[in-house]
């Protein structure tokens, strides 16, 4: 594909966010002279991508052995997917990996960053399924949302002892600064089936636990105040999870999948569960939303075939689409001329008041 200089007139100078982000067909990008401006990697997921070509004479951007970066901050834009490397190591020079910058680059075991780093962004090795080891230099500054999302084959980052932001404690990585658990990309192997985050712990990242099918529990502290995107997704041995007060949100897909999960105890303070945070759950009975909780997310508890009950509150102000479905069995408790009695009337869920039984009591 090669990007023109103009459309209907108009000079082409910059290339948004994921701009040809998920393009499966794409194979090849020829970008002209005329960008000036990149931003995070136009070409996210492009899993048959291998060929970024820009003209040596370009003033703000350069490929070096097919990987793209921008000049002006020294940032790596994009590594093609479809590069058959097991190991890439990155220019030294370089200061930033940028947001995505090897989505989906399944190929990589081995990923070498020079001490310039000082910057990793969001999600910037997300998808490198085969992804071994890697080794952060104490240069780093700024860490974004779980680089390492969808790494399910890392069993080793390289932490040194006295670097001033992150530590690795037991196979867990660890931003110091921000007070977050990043992720546990050792469990795995050691087989873990209960972890106990430490306290002091104000957020459980991106993926953080993903897809550790071994894990039986968990012991989250006060400290916790939000647990991320698909932070627990797919952990299919997770048979109970007590959230603390103080948890605010449960992020999209937090618990999606966790198969076996029987027990949720939510606490006051949460406010907001995401999208299909506890979508396929299949083993949970039932649940009780706290008081002051107001948004529910789309299929929040979507093919929670067995769940039968819930309880919601009056505080509750949204309910977003299809967050019962295939919840066949399902009764839920609400408060008379509530939101969610409407939603459970116009969605033809059964359902039954709070105070329905106060009569007996008079």
């Amino acid at each position: 594909m090669h990007i023109p200089d103009s459309i209907g007139g108009h000079r082409i100078s910059s290339i948004g966010d994921y701009a040809f982000a998920r393009s499966s067909r794409l194979t090849s990008v020829e970008i002209p002279l005329g960008i000036s401006k990149i931003g995070a990697n136009p070409f996210a997921g492009c899993d048959s991508l291998d060929e970024i070509t820009v003209s040596p004479d370009h003033e703000y951007l350069a490929t070096i052995d097919g990987v793209l970066f921008s000049k002006a901050d020294k940032r790596l834009v994009s590594y093609c997917p479809k590069v058959g490397a097991a190991a890439y190591s990155v220019p030294r020079g370089i200061k930033c990996i940028g947001q995505d910058a090897f989505d989906s680059c399944e190929n990589l075991k081995i990923i070498e960053l020079p001490d310039t780093i000082s910057e990793i962004g969001d999600d910037a090795f997300h998808g490198c399924e085969n992804l071994r080891t890697i080794s952060l230099p104490d240069g780093l500054s700024a860490f974004g949302q779980n680089p390492f999302s969808g790494c399910h084959s890392l069993e080793e980052i390289m932490v040194s002892a006295e670097h001033p932001i992150l530590s690795v404690v037991d196979g867990v990585l660890f931003d110091n600064v921000g007070n977050r658990l990043v992720v546990a990309f050792d469990l795995k192997k050691e087989a873990v089936e209960h972890y106990v985050v430490p306290d002091g712990i104000e957020v459980i990242d991106e993926s953080a636990f993903a897809k550790l099918e071994m894990l039986k529990s968990i012991s989250i502290p006060e400290s916790v105040r939000e647990i991320r995107d698909q932070a627990f997704c797919s952990c299919r041995g997770l048979t109970e999870v007590i959230l603390p007060i103080g948890v605010r949100e449960i992020g999209k897909q937090a618990f999606s999948g966790c198969q076996c999960l029987k027990l949720v105890a939510l606490q006051e303070g949460l406010t907001m569960i995401g999208d299909m945070a506890f979508e396929g759950c299949v083993s949970l009975r039932g649940i009780e939303l706290p008081e002051g909780m107001a948004y529910v997310g789309a299929k929040a508890f979507c093919d929670d075939a067995n769940l039968a009950a819930i309880s919601i509150p009056a505080s509750v102000i949204e309910i977003g689409e299809d967050a019962f479905m295939g919840c066949e069995i399902l009764k839920a408790t609400v408060a008379r001329d509530s939101y969610a009695r409407q939603y459970c009337i116009y969605h033809d869920i059964a359902f039954d008041y709070f105070d329905s039984l106060d009569w007996l009591l008079e």
